[in-house]
């Protein structure tokens, strides 16, 4: 199955058996995933568009205000500087190595096998 999640765990969804997509918002059969807080709430709006319409959707994301115009455009790391990522794995690399073991041990109980 297709999945995607922020990008700093993007590496880890082979363990959980999931093929990754470098996408906002992946749906794929019955799953819906997004890739971080704001593609969140794209992904509800997707989930409001198949469940009510297009209509009810657009008045949703008229009734949040959910119009975004990111004064910074280092919102992935395709776009950041090299400062802001260097910045950002200066405090997620101490949550890294846990959540890769988590993963290799989610892959274990699945049954995944993994290289």
């Amino acid at each position: 199955m297709k999945a995607t999640t922020h990008w700093a765990a993007w590496d880890l969804l082979p363990y959980y058996g999931a093929i990754p997509v470098k996408q906002r918002v992946v749906i794929d059969k019955n799953l819906i995933c997004a890739a971080g807080v704001t593609a969140g709430i794209d992904g509800a709006l997707e989930v409001a568009m198949l469940l009510r319409g297009r209509e009810v959707a657009e008045a949703i994301q008229l009734e949040i205000e959910y119009a975004p115009e990111p004064r910074f455009h280092s919102g992935s790391p395709d776009t950041a500087s090299e400062d802001v990522i260097k910045r950002f794995f200066d405090n997620y690399g101490k949550n890294k190595d846990s959540r890769e073991q988590e993963a290799k041990h989610f892959a274990l109980k699945l049954g995944i096998e993994m290289p």
